[in-house]
Order: structure tokens, then C-alpha cells, then sequence
């Protein structure tokens, strides 16, 4: 996938687990600035450590 999303923000939800990591992960891999939100903080926490980059928690 080429969206160059350098310089955008991408807000996912669900997105420490299943589709949404996996939605994330390739919203990161396109350079963009990703927002995960998620209902538990320890899921959260984890996610953002696997995801790495310009990722932050909601």
C-alpha cells in the first residue's frame, strides 16, 4: 500500500488487537502519526510498545 501519509494523524479503534493493530501497523508503516484507543490500559500499554514509532494512546 503507497498512501503517503507523512505529516497525517490516523485515529484507530479497537486498535491493540486484531484488525485494528493490523490497521495501525500499516497506517505506520505509511508514516503516519496513529492514535490507538482501546478500553483497557494494559492492552493499550502493550500495543504501543509492539507498535513502536509515532504511536499514542487514547
Amino acid at each position: 500500500m503507497t498512501l503517503s501519509l507523512r505529516g497525517k494523524r490516523v485515529v484507530v479503534l479497537g486498535g491493540t488487537s486484531g484488525i485494528g493493530l493490523a490497521a495501525a501497523k500499516a497506517f505506520l508503516d505509511e508514516s503516519a502519526q496513529v492514535i490507538i484507543a482501546s478500553r483497557s490500559a494494559s492492552k493499550l500499554s502493550d500495543s504501543k510498545v509492539k507498535l513502536g514509532g509515532n504511536v499514542k494512546g487514547l
